[in-house]
């Protein structure tokens, strides 16, 4: 780049490359930037943040050079530039790759303390970008039908650097479990669509879906199980090396998987790429004691009946891995209606995992019994095996014909898992599961606890650290006793804010007398982005004195103080002034403030502050607003995007309205 000062005071900017790319791919961004400069095996990273967030910037990106490194040796080939940079932009919800250069979201720029607890998050997105240097840039898809080999890939790659980095456990807890969900979710919202695209005009607003993103990186993963590690390790380095440089389609990657593992591959991308719909298992077992002999009965249910074939698929194929007793035996599903496995076995097996991992993209029916899900929970070595058998445990808990024996059966279990020493996704997800057995968030009184329970919350708040913690003290804060307030202004000085926050809504919840002076000193207390004030108003809501108002009030008509561009009271101090504000009763006495700053955004044009007032607007609840919402229709009655918007915050305006 060349930079060129002109006589007028401007600057003229030069940019050339020198390896052609995609120009789709040309992004720039402009502003007054500190670089933290990073280096890896020659190759300079830039990273561009305000002046004023240089040290946590350098926190936020300390694991990138690591990120080049592991890209570099997954796919087989260097980083291709001799140059790279991130970008932090303010208000940009997200982020976005380009050529040698990815444009973030400024609200993953966290200190150190904040960003041990985001590491998953932040880092995947970071991850994301960078590994569509490698499969956006050097490797361009040819057009948007087939972005999946983009977005997808990037997806799955920064999920592999996720499994390298924290662990097997973590990668399936947290995006392999998301990226399935999402799937999910999008079917039972009616969107149906594979992941490429056959309609060249809708392909553009399809590139902006789920499908060739959340989904496509669940294919990669089944594509990886039926592959074999080293088959597939084969594949993704012949596929970089024999299309660098150029633009390709699914057609291309087909070809690399086909040549490297040496088998025809045809069949998986046709019923999982280019065709929609997913299997729909009904498992039954039937174990013959004279025989020793396993038998699992495997049937397809999904519908089948007019069906198009040529877009849906029928029946599914494919390799499938199967827990017995802790051993795992793979074995072929064909594509028809049934499919009958039997597995030599000396004693009737405890455990039973159909689809090891959950790696295929599913739905199951799979019958067992009380003590079977009980032993699944304790002794599977699949962490998803582990957590399906809890969610149906607390579901039969939860139902009123279940004897007091097994709901107490159950308690112990889950009491087990977090004291235990698993995974702390797995511990954290347990401490919710016995919250809604116990003391459920809906529960307008304050929940009565057994001994065992409190004396378990204790040593986890005692022993434990950041998000197990942090749900322990929400758990024991249902309590509303403010015998543990002193726990939780002690956990005030947690060197985690997420622990703090929790300890700031249970002290309001206790309606210790401590409370109000206690939460108004943690406003003071340093954090980054103003979190201790976020944690103290959050505590000032369940607390309800009206002395709060104050304090809230005045963070409501701060424009100066650091924040996230994240519309949520855990994030935004001001929406949580907001909401403090309201649950005082006092929201029209704030309305009027927030008018006036509304109207003034309108004068800006500032998309960004404009609805970030409609949304306090709509938080406050006053019907003075529904003025707010005339003057939007008018003002963008011309802007088809902006109108969806405003109409969908007219009706959580409206809704808002008639709860109060």
């Amino acid at each position: 780049m060349i930079k060129k000062d002109n006589t007028d005071g401007t600057h003229t900017f030069h940019f050339k490359t020198d390896k052609p790319y995609s120009n789709h791919l040309t992004s720039f961004a402009a502003g007054e930037y500190t670089d933290v400069i990073q280096n890896y095996d020659g190759i300079t990273l830039h990273n561009y943040c305000y002046p004023d967030e240089l040290e946590a910037t350098k926190a936020s990106v300390e694991r990138l050079p690591d990120m080049v490194k592991f890209f570099s040796g997954i796919t087989g080939a260097k980083y291709p530039h001799s140059e790279y940079s991130q970008v932090f932009v303010q208000d940009l919800p997200w982020g976005n790759a380009g050529s040698t250069i990815s444009i973030q979201t400024e609200n993953m720029i966290d200190d150190f303390g904040t960003h041990a607890d985001f590491f998953y998050l932040w880092d995947g997105l970071q991850g994301e970008s960078l590994a569509q240097q490698w499969f956006g840039n050097y490797l361009s898809c040819s057009d948007w039908n087939h972005i999946w080999l983009t977005k997808a890939f990037g997806r799955y790659f920064s999920g592999l650097y996720n499994e390298y980095k924290n662990g097997r456990e973590e990668f399936l807890l947290y995006q392999h479990s998301f990226d399935q969900s999402t799937y999910h979710s999008d079917r039972s919202s009616g969107i149906i669509q594979p992941v490429v695209n056959n309609n060249n005009e809708t392909a553009f607003e399809f590139a902006g879906g789920n499908y060739p993103y959340f989904h496509g990186a669940s294919v990669l993963q089944m594509l990886r199980k039926e592959l074999g590690e080293e088959n597939w390790s084969k594949s993704i380095k012949l596929y970089i090396s024999s299309n660098a440089g150029k633009n390709v389609t699914t057609k291309d990657f087909v070809n690399a998987v086909e040549e490297a593992s040496g088998e025809s591959m045809n069949w998986f991308f046709d019923q999982w790429v280019y065709k929609t719909g997913h299997p729909v298992f009904k498992i039954t077992k039937k174990y013959d004691s004279e025989k020793k002999i396993l038998t699992l009965y495997v049937k397809q249910i999904q519908k089948t009946e007019a069906i198009d074939l040529n877009t849906v698929t029928d029946f599914f194929r494919g390799k499938v891995e199967i827990e017995i007793d802790g051993n795992i035996r793979q074995v072929m599903i064909e594509a028809k209606a049934e499919n009958i496995f039997t597995f030599d076995s000396q004693k009737e097996p405890k455990l039973v995992n159909f689809d090891f991992e959950s790696t295929w993209i599913k739905e199951i029916t799979f019958e067992k019994t009380f003590e079977e899900l009980l032993y699944q929970l304790r002794n599977d070595k699949d962490i998803l095996g582990r957590l399906s058998a809890m969610t149906e445990l607390v579901k039969i808990a939860k139902n009123e014909k279940t004897s007091q024996k097994d709901k107490l059966k159950t308690y112990e279990a889950l009491r087990k898992i977090i004291t235990g020493d698993s995974y702390w996704r797995l511990r954290f997800n347990a401490v919710w599961q016995l919250q809604s057995l116990l003391a459920p968030s809906t529960q307008v009184n304050p929940a009565s606890l057994d001994k065992e329970t409190i004396e378990m919350l204790l040593k986890i708040i005692k022993n434990d650290s950041s998000w197990v913690k942090t749900n322990a003290i929400r758990f024991l804060g249902m309590t509303c006793d403010p015998e543990y307030s002193d726990i939780y202004i002690n956990a005030f000085n947690d060197k985690s804010d997420r622990v703090v926050n929790a300890a700031a809504i249970a002290l309001g919840k206790s309606k210790s007398p401590e409370a109000f002076d206690a939460l108004v000193k943690l406003k003071d207390k340093p954090s980054w982005k103003n979190q201790s004030l976020i944690s103290s108003l959050n505590g000032l809501k369940e607390l309800n004195d009206p002395r709060g108002f104050e304090v809230a009030y005045n963070a409501l008509s701060d424009l100066n103080l650091s924040r996230w561009m994240l519309s949520t009271p855990v994030w935004d101090f001001r929406i949580a002034a907001a909401e403090t504000i309201v649950s005082l009763g006092k929201g029209n006495e704030a309305f009027p403030m927030i008018f006036e700053r509304f109207k003034n955004s309108l004068n800006d044009n500032d998309l960004n502050v404009i609805f970030n007032n409609v949304l306090l607007i709509t938080t406050l609840s006053d019907p003075r607003g529904t003025e707010v919402f005339e003057i939007l229709k008018v003002q963008f009655k011309d802007d088809e995007n902006t109108m969806t918007a405003v109409y969908q915050y007219e009706s959580q305006f409206k809704e808002a309205i008639s709860r109060n």
